[in-house]
């Protein structure tokens, strides 16, 4: 009987002593947050403001990125700026020059002293560089960590595949950056997505060029009304097209993931329906956010095995727009639009129309 219970102890404690290897000192700490309330991180009001929190002011922010270290980067659409936010909300400019809703032009340089004409979207390199869609000026702006603004590819409206200032585009306007830091953009006026190199070789994706809805691979597909990008850990997009979520696989086959007619009902992805949807971001477990503004107002959530849910935001067909801050359930938005997670999970969401960027967190 002794024998057993030293056996049965020796077992115990062989199973502790494995359990124990499984989460040691250099293990990083589990920082992801639970997304349950809306916050007004900064802004509030169109103006030209750099400052704190709701001290400083937007005028129709749009694209919103993060970079490894938890910094948001803004495309400050009117104001035609590139804007810095720290994770505590406080706001600089980087880049774009002029006064309230001033400063359009198309101008290489340091910081304030570039110019852009329509700053769409922008995305981060794990090198720092900030790759902005410049919709006003046809082209792919690069922001190198020091300040400087190159044109790094297009610069004339028009299609053309090639290198550098070589390739056209169309008003492009979403963009983001796979593992291996190739760029893919929504050039909205042409109805494709193109693929941009690290060494600025521009090709088309996916995409003939024509408004439509089907599905297919590469250029035999067609997109309806392009507008925001997502991508996974895998390498697949997604899109917000019309009243779709359309995905385009890492090797370019198109199908389309949630949605038909306008409208608005939870469920599953065959049965769900959206309306003007205008962002997607993707969380490390595979779950799709999707934002819908004009008409909507609200944040959805894509789970991965198919299921359509309102995160938080108005939940009538014909959504009521607000600027109210608290739970999930009775925050409200006006015209939400880019969607972007930062290292710890945290979502963050132009509001658009409020000229606020708002984050859901704990």
């Amino acid at each position: 009987m002794k024998n057993r219970r030293i056996y049965f102890l020796g077992i115990l404690f062989g199973l502790l002593a494995i359990a124990s290897c499984k989460k040691t000192t250099t293990d990083p700490p589990n920082t992801k947050v639970s997304l349950k309330n809306v916050y007004t991180l900064a802004g509030g009001g169109p103006s030209y403001v750099d400052g704190q929190g709701t001290s400083a002011k937007f005028f129709f922010p749009v694209g919103i990125a993060t970079d490894a270290n938890g910094t948001i980067y803004l495309a400050d659409y009117n104001n035609y700026k590139i804007r810095k936010i720290t994770a505590s909300g406080l706001v600089s400019t980087i880049a774009g020059s002029g006064g309230v809703g001033t400063g359009s032009g198309n101008v290489d340089g340091n910081g304030t002293a570039a110019q852009f004409a329509g700053p769409k979207d922008l995305v981060v390199d794990a090198s720092g560089n900030i790759y902005v869609t410049d919709a006003g000026n046809s082209s792919i702006r690069k922001i190198t960590p020091n300040g400087d603004v190159t044109t790094f590819a297009g610069g004339t409206y028009g299609y053309a595949d090639g290198t550098g200032t070589n390739a056209q585009f169309k008003s492009p306007q979403a963009i983001v950056i796979d593992a291996s830091g190739n760029l893919y953009v929504n050039d909205y006026d042409d109805y494709r997505i193109r693929k941009i190199t690290p060494a600025g070789v521009v090709t088309t994706f996916a995409g003939d060029g024509t408004s439509g809805m089907n599905d297919g691979s590469g250029t035999a597909a067609q997109f309806f009304i392009p507008h925001g990008l997502g991508i996974d850990k895998q390498g697949n997009l997604y899109l917000a097209d019309g009243n779709r979520i359309r995905k385009i696989s890492a090797n370019g086959i198109v199908t389309t993931v949630s949605g038909s007619t306008r409208g608005y009902r939870d469920g599953y992805t065959g049965d769900a329906l959206f309306k003007s949807v205008e962002d997607v971001a993707v969380d490390d477990a595979g779950n799709l956010y999707v934002s819908e503004a004009f008409q909507a107002n609200r944040i959805r959530k894509i789970t991965p095995e198919g299921v359509v849910t309102t995160l938080t935001g108005s939940t009538i067909e014909n959504g009521v727009s607000g600027n109210t801050d608290g739970s999930l359930s009775s925050a409200s938005f006006n015209y939400p639009k880019g969607l972007a997670f930062d290292k710890n999970g945290v979502l963050y969401v132009t509001d658009s129309y409020n000229h606020a960027v708002r984050k859901i967190a704990d």
